[in-house]
C-alpha cells in the first residue's frame, strides 16, 4: 500500500509539487499492511523490528518528466518497500540527502536517480566530481550512522564509472560512505535510446536489485546522461575591424542560438588573426 506524505507543506491542495519550495518532498513510501498508520512515525525502527528492507530512493527534479519516471518506479517495484524523495533543484543535492538521512538507521539501501556522466554525478543544484568530492567528504562520512551494514548505494546516472576517474570516484565514495557502491559504466535509461538500466559497475557485494530491469515496462522515454555542449572548431568572421562595438552592460561576448536550438558564442580577441587590431569569433556548441 502507498500513501503520499509530505515533509513540510509543500504541497497544494491538488497534490501538486510546489516547485518554489526549498525542502525534499517525500512523494511515496510503501506500507506493509500488518502496520497501521499510527505506526509510521518511525520508518527506520518499524523496518527493523519487522525485519523488511529499507531501501530510498532520491529522485533528482532537474530529471526530464521525473514524475513519469517515478510511476514507473512505483509500477515495477509493488512488492519492494520504497521511501521515494523529489530533490529540490536549487539546493544542494548532498545537503537534501544527508538532511534526510539524519532522521533515519538502518536504511539497507540508497538509489540515487540523477543526471550523470563520467566522475560526474548532478544532484539538486550541485555536481558531484572527482575534483569536488574531497569537500563533501565530511557529509559524506555521516551517511555511515544511518547506513545498515553491507547497505547498498546505487547511482543510476550514466557513464559514472565509464573511466578509471569514474572508478575513483565511486571506490572514494565507497569508502567515505561505507556503502557498497553500484554504477552504470554506459548510458541508463530507455532501451530505445541506447539505454539499460544495468549498474554494470560495482565496488563490493550488491545486494540490492535494481529499480528497473530490460523485462519493466516503462514509459519513461529517456537516459540520464548530463547535457553536453559539443564545440565546433571556431570561426574567424572579421579582422578588418576599425573599432570595436560591443552591448552596453554586456561585454565584448554574446551567445545567441540557432533555429536547431544550438548555442553560438561570438567573442572579440583583441589581437585578431594576425596579432594586430581586433578578430571577431564565433564558435557553435551543439546540445
Amino acid at each position: 500500500m502507498f500513501s503520499a506524505t509530505p515533509l513540510a507543506p509543500m504541497v497544494d491542495e491538488s497534490g501538486v509539487f510546489d516547485p518554489q519550495s526549498t525542502d525534499p518532498l517525500q512523494i511515496e513510501f510503501s506500507q506493509p499492511a500488518s502496520v497501521t498508520p499510527d505506526d509510521t512515525d518511525n520508518q527506520s525502527v518499524r523496518s527493523m523490528d519487522l525485519g523488511i528492507r529499507l531501501e530510498l530512493v532520491f529522485v533528482d527534479s532537474g530529471v526530464e518528466d521525473h514524475q513519469r519516471l517515478i510511476d514507473d518506479l512505483l509500477a515495477g517495484n509493488r512488492d519492494t518497500d520504497l521511501e521515494i524523495y523529489l530533490l529540490d533543484g536549487s539546493r544542494d543535492g548532498i545537503d537534501q540527502v544527508s538532511e534526510i538521512l539524519a532522521d533515519y538507521d538502518n536504511v539497507n539501501a540508497i538509489h540515487i536517480l540523477s543526471h550523470g556522466n563520467d566522475a560526474q554525478l548532478r544532484l539538486g543544484s550541485s555536481t558531484v566530481t572527482s575534483d569536488n568530492l574531497s569537500g563533501y567528504a565530511g557529509e559524506l562520512a555521516q551517511w555511515r550512522s544511518s547506513l545498515a551494514d553491507n547497505a547498498d548505494l546505487l547511482l543510476y546516472g550514466c557513464e559514472l564509472a565509464e573511466t578509471d576517474a569514474g572508478v575513483t570516484m565511486m571506490e572514494a565514495l565507497a569508502e567515505l560512505t561505507g556503502a557498497d557502491v553500484a554504477a552504470s559504466i554506459d548510458d541508463t535509461g530507455h532501451e530505445s535510446l541506447g539505454g539499460d538500466w544495468d549498474l554494470e559497475y560495482a565496488s563490493g557485494v550488491i545486494d540490492t536489485m535494481s529499480l528497473f530491469s530490460q523485462s519493466t515496462s516503462t514509459n519513461w522515454l529517456g537516459i540520464l546522461a548530463t547535457p553536453e555542449l559539443a564545440p565546433s572548431f571556431e570561426t574567424l568572421v572579421n579582422v578588418n575591424t576599425a573599432g570595436v562595438q560591443t552591448t552596453p552592460g554586456m561585454g565584448a561576448t554574446s551567445i545567441a542560438v540557432d533555429g536547431a536550438g544550438n548555442s553560438i558564442v561570438v567573442w572579440v580577441d583583441e589581437s585578431g588573426a594576425d596579432g594586430n587590431g581586433h578578430g571577431i569569433f564565433a564558435r557553435r556548441f551543439d546540445v
